[in-house]
């Protein structure tokens, strides 16, 4: 069992560190022996990175759009959950499949109306329209996450809550709320790697380096006549970096998020 686990994490991890290998190197040791796994020089391609590039307004951009998204994704999204999970009304099941279906859309048949509705409002090429398409593009799965959790947690705490003198928003924020507060974390960091790493509509949406953010700074690497691996390389582990750094840090709210779930009472 162990050897089948290292071998598989193995298997997972090796592209990661072949591009670490390959942002270390220069280009006519990529293109003469790209085989070999020994660095040219050292941090080279990573000053050029930010020097040839504004990478660090690009990661200033990425920070400006992925906090407000989370932070917008998960109010809304617990609020909508606690509403689906608590409240009977007309409607319901039938409203929740048409939220949950939103998702089912791939984001390339968006690109042409997303595009339109920038242009119609005067949001293409800033940070608000980032933010819009990550709040559409999350909301639907973090609705659907934590619909579950408030699902698994007892109605005795909303009674309890109730009777000695509680309103419903006062329940909600002060006893439900902590009760799931792994899972919330959880789907936290779900939705701050999907908005973090979301390259497709932010590449049509923004022109600029005022906008663009880390995956769609990356692409400038390549060009028409040929690709600058070793800077394309360097660019995407600088990208990969603050995410991993996340999820390391808040690995044990992820495990604890994903088996929130799984005890009742």
């Amino acid at each position: 069992m162990y050897f089948v686990v290292a071998v598989f994490s193995l298997i997972l991890i090796f592209p990661i560190i072949w591009t670490f290998i390959t942002s270390l190197k220069s280009l006519e040791t990529i293109f003469g022996n790209p085989l070999s796994p020994k660095p040219s020089y050292f941090l080279h391609n990573y000053i050029r990175v930010f020097g040839d590039r504004p990478f660090l307004l690009y990661a200033r951009n990425s920070l400006l759009v992925t906090i407000p998204t989370v932070a917008i994704v998960i109010t809304l999204s617990s609020l909508a959950a606690y509403c689906f999970s608590r409240f009977r009304f007309r409607g319901r099941k039938l409203f929740f499949v048409l939220v949950i279906a939103t998702r089912l859309f791939p984001p390339i048949s968006l690109l042409v109306p997303w595009y339109m509705l920038g242009d119609t409002f005067n949001l293409l090429d800033t940070h608000l329209i980032l933010i819009l398409t990550g709040v559409y593009l999350d909301l639907p799965i973090a609705i659907w996450l934590l619909t579950g959790f408030f699902d698994d947690l007892p109605r005795d705490f909303d009674e309890a809550g109730l009777i000695d003198g509680c309103s419903r928003i006062t329940v909600f924020y002060y006893i439900l709320v902590p009760c799931i507060a792994p899972a919330i974390a959880a789907v936290s960091i779900m939705v701050f790697l999907f908005s973090w790493n979301e390259y497709l509509l932010p590449a049509i949406t923004t022109f600029t380096s005022a906008a663009r953010t880390l995956p769609v700074g990356v692409v400038e690497f390549v060009a028409d006549a040929f690709v600058e691996w070793n800077l394309l390389c360097a660019g995407a582990i600088i990208t990969s970096l603050p995410a991993l750094l996340f999820v390391i840090l808040f690995q044990q709210y992820i495990v604890r998020g994903l088996i929130a779930g799984g005890v009742k009472g």
